[in-house]
């Protein structure tokens, strides 16, 4: 296990194939370092305390409590996706969305949706005002997987059935929104090729991405927002306890990997390491 930033405060945690990404809350600023270690580069200073959402090859997603912005990965000017009231957000650049009170909505361009929907659209219809609102989920967390979009609210686990872009314009066409997994208190969400995993109150469960009777993987777990996968674990922070867990995707024995940090949070997992948030510090546990 070893330390890859200190002082930092992180709000978040996101990884590509080099690097690993955070929102410092005290210095209102997005950065970022190398897997390896070495010094922490700033991309972008915000108003107020920044989380980062996603990262691709040029793009970095972020966003504050009032808006939700994206800046190059190299550095540069942040350009603002849309301001208001910013609740979940789920981002695999180009594709972001988010929700602010009950909407959801798309960046680049208004939402298209069946007729049939009979939703609010702009008056007079335009292609290129602001986005039109599209599903009424009241979503307290999203993910996007492949041409689908998943999300949690009250209800259970829901789907986006055909997330997908129209040619090359801005345009999303999606399917009405259904519940297809029926579980409550869902805080974080993850996927893998074939299943959805989910913290849902004090258990770890998953079902298939096509729907389905959530089956529990761990039980007598804290509450808590992160979880992570790597298509053969599931991996969840225990914040009170000070630790980090997994278990089989099929179930079984709980492993505890790290123990003994200060409010474990933020999770990230790939090939080799487990990255986390702790405290002030940005942690890599190898291997995992």
């Amino acid at each position: 296990m070893s330390a890859l930033a200190h002082g930092q405060s992180p709000t978040s945690l996101v990884i590509d194939s080099t690097s690993v990404y955070w929102g410092n809350r005290t210095a209102q600023t997005v950065v970022f370092a190398s897997k390896r270690g070495g010094p922490v580069i700033t991309l972008a200073t915000a108003p107020s305390p920044p989380v980062v959402d996603a990262v691709d090859s040029t793009t970095v997603v972020w966003h504050t409590k009032s808006a939700i912005l994206s800046t190059p990965r190299s550095g540069g000017t942040s350009t603002t996706l849309d301001s208001g009231d910013v609740g979940a957000v789920a981002a695999c650049p180009p594709l972001v969305l988010w929700s602010g009170s009950t909407w959801v909505h798309r960046d680049g361009g208004p939402w298209v949706a069946p007729p049939s929907w009979n939703l609010p659209q702009p008056d007079p219809p335009t292609t290129d005002a602001v986005p039109a609102r599209v599903a009424e989920v009241s979503p307290y967390v999203m993910v996007l997987h492949g041409s689908f979009l998943l999300w949690s609210n009250a209800a259970g686990i829901g789907r986006e059935n055909r997330l997908v872009r129209s040619g090359t314009s801005q345009f999303v066409i999606a399917e009405r929104a259904a519940v297809i997994v029926p579980v409550a208190n869902v805080t974080a969400l993850t996927t893998d090729s074939a299943f959805v995993y989910a913290r849902a109150g004090h258990t770890i469960v998953k079902a298939p991405l096509g729907g389905g009777a959530p089956i529990t993987l761990a039980t007598q777990q804290e509450r808590g927002t992160s979880i992570a996968t790597d298509g053969v674990n599931v991996y969840w922070t225990n914040p009170e306890a000070g630790t980090v867990n997994a278990v089989s995707t099929y179930g079984g024995t709980i492993v505890t990997l790290v123990s003994g940090q200060s409010s474990p949070q933020n999770l990230a997992v790939d090939e080799d390491s487990v990255y986390l948030t702790a405290g002030d510090s940005v942690i890599k546990v190898t291997p995992k």
